[in-house]
């Protein structure tokens, strides 16, 4: 299996931090995974820009380009047998106003929409080609925010605090895990912010992440979408114990 890593997040340590995230998801999901058998890709740098800054939902004319370049890569790369495309991007509003979370929606009408047009094109001058698999294209979406989800790591959260305020935050939060995806922008709530994701990312337990998913909300959620992508059931079928 191997699985392209797109982020929205312009960190330099983005892309890994969603590498560290989604392996411990997919351990979640099918418990005998070999996730050591998974070849995980970059971004392509020519992709640096529009997917920085949230410009991949971009609606200036002078995006338009780079957005359907992005599209068609990400439909060339889930033609790939046993290839798949993770794109993360934020909810950017509560769980419980999922509803009206207007990134999903953006994501189907600026990205997969054009990896469908895309595909369609090339399948008129080759009907021998396959469909568009909508099931390799994995929606990575945290509510609020990724750090809903990594900030659950608390005994980190712990060690890296620098406020007094952290520790009564975090304890608010180690008393009902489902909080923090009620949290409007959880990167303002600690004096850490986002400058420790990836030490975040590489820590999470895979028992922390069972703890979060017994919350049931967004990663939850994710988890069981998962569990539901007969394309991704299979091809983790072939790489598990």
């Amino acid at each position: 299996m191997r699985i392209l890593i797109l982020t929205e997040d312009g960190a330099g340590t983005a892309t890994k931090t969603i590498e560290h995230v989604f392996t411990r998801l997919l351990r979640a999901a099918f418990p005998t995974i070999r996730t050591d058998k998974i070849d995980f890709l970059a971004r392509p740098l020519q992709h640096k820009r529009i997917m920085s800054g949230n410009k991949w939902r971009s609606e200036d004319p002078r995006d338009r380009e780079e957005i359907i370049a992005l599209a068609r890569d990400i439909a060339t790369e889930a033609a790939v047998p046993d290839g798949f495309v993770v794109f993360h991007f934020d909810g950017d509003t509560e769980w419980a106003h999922r509803a009206s979370a207007r990134t999903p929606s953006q994501f189907e009408a600026k990205i997969v929409s054009h990896s469908k047009k895309h595909v369609l094109e090339k399948m008129e001058k080759n009907p021998n080609l396959k469909p568009f698999n909508d099931e390799k294209v994995i929606r990575l979406v945290p509510y609020y925010a990724i750090e809903a989800w990594l900030f659950q790591n608390f005994d980190e959260c712990e060690r890296l605090a620098t406020q007094p305020a952290d520790h009564a935050q975090l304890t608010q939060w180690r008393e009902d895990r489902g909080l923090l995806d009620e949290v409007v922008k959880p990167d303002e709530k600690l004096s850490i912010r986002k400058s420790h994701n990836l030490p975040l990312a590489e820590t999470l337990s895979n028992a922390t992440v069972r703890d979060v998913v017994a919350a049931g909300k967004s990663l939850a959620a994710l988890v069981e979408n998962l569990q539901r992508n007969a394309t991704l059931a299979d091809a983790a079928m072939r790489i598990s114990a």
